[in-house]
């Protein structure tokens, strides 16, 4: 009889199976859901724009930001294997978008029991940065684990700051088109 041990594989680990697809789905599925809360007390049609919008803001800052922070961090001496910097980035998106499907039934609630549209819009609104705020957490540490260099947190938090202004503007935007602002 032997005992065969079977490890796990890592996260990180680049000869794994690749997890990417069902990683993008849990990440727009997310934003998916929160969308759905703010479009809720504006009817059907608001409801499944911005089941659609919310996810493309997010698509849209990332394919916008996600390069400038590898270029400066890869200025700065910190920047991991490209490959490594996609699957952080995938992984945290995924960690994102739980987050938001942790968010949904508590914004869901208070959206649809406010007495205004603009109540529910502002409490949807609340929802969708705290849930990029944690995102953005979840994927600084997701990449300080890959590497320990100081440099990466200076470029980062820069990231961060043009994201966060940059994410604000696309969701305003997101909200015109679906008619609710």
């Amino acid at each position: 009889m032997s005992t065969a041990v079977v490890s796990q594989p890592s996260t990180l680990d680049l000869e794994a199976p690749s997890p990417e697809w069902r990683d993008l789905a849990i990440a727009l599925v997310g934003p998916a859901a929160v969308g759905a809360c703010v479009g809720w007390p504006s009817g059907g049609t608001p409801l499944l724009v911005m089941s659609g919008l919310v996810p493309l803001s997010f698509l849209i800052v990332g394919a916008l930001t996600l390069p400038g922070l590898y270029v400066g961090s890869a200025l700065m001496g910190a920047a991991p294997p490209a490959r490594v910097m996609s699957r952080v980035a995938i992984g945290a998106f995924k960690d994102q978008g739980l987050v938001f499907l942790g968010l949904t039934p508590a914004m869901l609630f208070l959206c649809a029991t406010s007495t205004d549209v603009y109540e529910a819009l502002v409490v949807g609104t609340i929802g969708v940065f705290l849930g990029a705020m944690v995102g953005v957490r979840v994927f600084f540490l997701r990449l300080s684990r890959v590497t320990e260099d100081a440099h990466l947190a200076w470029a980062f938090a820069l990231w961060a700051i043009v994201s966060a202004f940059l994410g604000w503007e696309v969701y305003l935007e997101m909200l015109n088109l679906g008619g609710l602002s």
